[in-house]
């Protein structure tokens, strides 16, 4: 009985921890979608202000942050070329270390969104 037990319990160590990794990885990858999309949303919201570029980084900034993803770079490029609508476009790029690094995660999580700003 305690062989089996011996052999099967690494196993389920092993998925225990893949479980957590992959969790922590996808909570991290939900936020710095949050903050993309937070940002688009204020470059549309204060586009009539003028600083709507340097708006949507910094609610990216404090999302991220927030969310304890801070380090991070916020790429934010405006396209307002043609006539309107045209897409503001806000991609976030985070480097992400992994709890345990037992389980293979992607090191890197990057999100875009694009939202139409009307003139």
């Amino acid at each position: 009985m305690m062989i089996e037990f011996a052999l099967v319990v690494g196993v389920f160590v092993v998925l225990a921890i893949g479980v957590v990794e992959w969790g922590s990885y996808l909570i991290s990858r939900a936020a710095v979608v949050g903050a993309v999309r937070a940002g688009a949303s204020m470059a549309v919201a204060t586009h009539s202000d003028g600083d709507y570029t340097g708006a949507a980084i910094a609610v990216t900034q404090a999302a991220l942050t927030a969310a304890g993803l801070s380090g991070s770079t916020a790429v934010v490029s405006v396209v307002l070329e043609g006539a309107a609508p045209s897409p503001v476009v806000v991609q976030v790029s985070v480097d992400y270390t992994p709890m345990v690094g037992l389980v293979p995660v992607p090191v890197t999580i990057q999100a875009s969104e694009v939202m139409l700003m009307d003139r």
